[in-house]
């Protein structure tokens, strides 16, 4: 009996996406460059009868029911060119191929374009969830032929996360699912960064204990800001090092450098591509290369010692700061990153579909959360509006701001660094104010280069002869 789907790639999402698949009585073939890891995987999952285990491309292939439709998830880059040129051979017109790597999307519609030639369908889905939601339910990103695309989401919705619908729909054309997916890890990377950024305003401005930070975001969670993100941060401030005798915590122990795998950087230079601001994404990019820094950052930090001391308030009042600086951040963060989708959607004809976007990533992904609903119900009726201009976004924005300038004044005159929170509220300051110091910018750009500037009296454009 033929299997419905085939896997290329058993690293640790491979893995779990296709036992994902197996539960849901989807028949499975898998394939990996090594032997030994597909021996290893069926033996440990033995009891799993419609996984079935192939040890070349070729029979691989022809495991398969047509049309044929495999999912690669191998290394981005040239790795997947290796891959489709080996499996190249066997594949026969109207096969489907499916990109779940973090590949770049220029890479996914060059690849498309190739083989369409040869009459295989590429696409390019992006999935989130991290090990454990490619074992119970990602968010799955599609994008490329629509007719392709629509062909197998019956299949994967299956094994999509649900919030309350499916995590999976049809994102746009050509490299639209690894753009959309690009986003995410994006705005993941901004999240992530401000969550930090308060923890350290917390510890080093408040003072507060490990113990109360868990209480303060366990607290969180149950506000607006609950999230896939803010719950693993209370619960990372539960989990004790059994291993050592003071039974500290781990995050404790955790030498502070922050790594990636190359979408933050992305997201940020396809930004600059469009002349779209992401102040926040670009600020969390730069405080992970910031903290790799380490050893500079020790020898510096003895050369200019910080003299800040932590200021005690009471606990709800900290709580309401925090909480306040946090939303704030947050959705700013957010309304940076659906700009950007609107603006590449015209940009690189992607016909992206934001409140459905928002949708997918409720339930399954890395930056699910609550307030994605209210995302979704903003991108509802026009998908080029800007989230401040929403009542549920200006009304939580106008509640809260202060705070976020309280726990940014308080974080820069104690020296602790703020990137992404600041950015954030650089951000929102930029966008509404009716005049910025542009027009100086300008003047400048004229005076050196005769670059020309528009008169904010009459129309055309002018140049001055600012020197005789």
């Amino acid at each position: 009996m033929k299997s419905n789907i085939g896997l290329v790639g058993l690293a640790v999402m491979g893995q779990n996406f296709v036992l994902n698949l197996a539960s849901r009585n989807i028949a499975v073939s898998v394939y990996n460059r090594t032997r030994d890891t597909t021996e290893n995987f069926i033996k440990e999952n033995a009891e799993k009868t419609n996984i079935k285990a192939t040890y070349d491309l070729k029979e691989f292939v022809s495991s398969l029911e047509v049309p044929r439709k495999i999912i690669l998830l191998v290394k981005a880059g040239r790795p997947v060119d290796d891959m489709i040129n080996q499996i190249l051979p066997y594949l026969e017109k109207n096969d489907i191929l499916i990109d779940s790597g973090n590949s770049f999307f220029k890479d996914t519609e060059r690849r498309m374009i190739e083989l369409a030639a040869k009459g295989i369908e590429y696409i390019g889905m992006g999935i989130s969830g991290g090990e454990k939601g490619a074992l119970l339910g990602p968010a799955l990103m599609p994008g490329g032929n629509k007719d392709a695309v629509m062909k197998v989401i019956p299949l994967l919705e299956k094994t999509a996360a649900l919030a309350p619908t499916p995590c999976i729909c049809y994102m746009g054309k050509n490299g639209a699912g690894h753009f959309v997916k690009m986003v995410h890890n994006g705005i993941e990377y901004a999240d992530m960064q401000i969550i930090a950024e308060i923890y350290d305003i917390a510890k080093n401005i408040y003072g507060l204990s490990n113990e109360q930070i868990q209480k303060l975001f366990a607290r969180f969670d149950d506000t607006e800001l609950s999230s896939y993100l803010i719950e693993i941060t209370a619960k990372i401030f539960t989990h004790k090092d059994e291993n050592q005798s003071d039974n500290g915590l781990i995050v404790d122990k955790i030498v502070d450098v922050a790594e990636g795998k190359g979408t933050g950087k992305w997201t940020v230079q396809e930004a600059l591509n469009l002349g779209t601001p992401v102040s926040a994404i670009a600020a969390a990019l730069q405080a992970r290369y910031l903290s790799s820094a380490k050893s500079e950052r020790k020898i510096l930090s003895t050369k200019y010692p910080k003299k800040s001391k932590a200021q005690k308030e009471d606990f709800e009042k900290v709580f309401q700061i925090l909480k306040g600086a946090l939303l704030s951040g947050k959705i700013l963060a957010y309304t940076e990153g659906m700009d950007m989708l609107s603006k590449a959607s015209k940009e690189y004809h992607l016909e992206l579909n934001l409140s459905e976007i928002a949708k997918v990533w409720r339930g399954g992904c890395i930056i699910r959360s609550t307030m994605l609903n209210h995302i979704a119900d903003a991108y509802s009726t026009d998908d080029t509006i800007n989230m401040l201009n929403q009542p549920y976004f200006k009304d939580l924005i106008e509640k809260n701001i202060l705070h976020l300038r309280q726990a940014i004044s308080m974080a820069v005159l104690e020296g602790i660094p703020i990137a992404a929170l600041s950015a954030t509220l650089s951000y929102f300051d930029s966008m509404t104010s009716n005049q910025l110091p542009a027009n100086l910018t300008q003047a400048q750009r004229d005076f050196f280069g005769a670059h020309t500037y528009k008169r904010i009296d009459k129309e055309g454009t002018f140049h001055t002869e600012w020197e005789d």
